[in-house]
């Protein structure tokens, strides 16, 4: 009886290591989910000087929870890049992480400005151009970051 509570015992102190480690290394692991709208109409002499994403849903993939920290913005042509990466405004927006199987919180961002200017200066009427928005977050320790890219298009009239 005594060999078996001993091996019961540490295969106790096995799992509770094993998920006590687990725990330690986890990174933040954040995921867009939503956007609003997808695409920004433009014209040459358009007098708008930034599109408008009305929201932008992430949630977390893991149980850390996470804070969004910053995101840049680069601009594509024809999948080159022609103009960024360039840091855009600072944020701070808790992402709550799963504590209950199938149970997840939705982080919305609001009202996020993406500059025209870039894409509209080197685009010809009915060519398109791709922001790419680059989301950094960073865990509740402050020590490990994850990014979530979206992709804005931008229309040329």
């Amino acid at each position: 009886m005594k060999k078996f509570m001993i091996l019961i015992l540490l295969a106790m102190i096995f799992v509770a290591c094993d998920y006590a480690s687990d725990s330690l290394a986890l990174k933040p692991d954040i995921e867009i989910t939503w956007i609003n709208p997808l695409a920004w109409p433009t014209f040459a002499g358009d007098s708008t000087t930034a599109a408008m994403i009305d929201e932008i849903h992430f949630v977390a993939e893991n149980s850390l929870d996470s804070y969004l920290k910053d995101y840049t913005i680069e601009y594509y042509i024809n999948d080159s890049l022609v103009f960024g990466p360039t840091p855009a405004l600072a944020i701070y927006g808790k992402i709550s992480g799963i504590v209950e199987q199938g149970v997840v919180d939705t982080f919305m961002l609001l009202n996020v400005p993406v500059p025209l200017a870039p894409a509209r200066d080197r685009l010809s009427s009915g060519e398109t151009a791709k922001a790419v928005l680059r989301f950094v977050a960073i865990d509740e320790y402050f020590e490990k970051t994850d990014t979530a890219d979206v992709w804005f298009g931008i229309l040329m009239f």
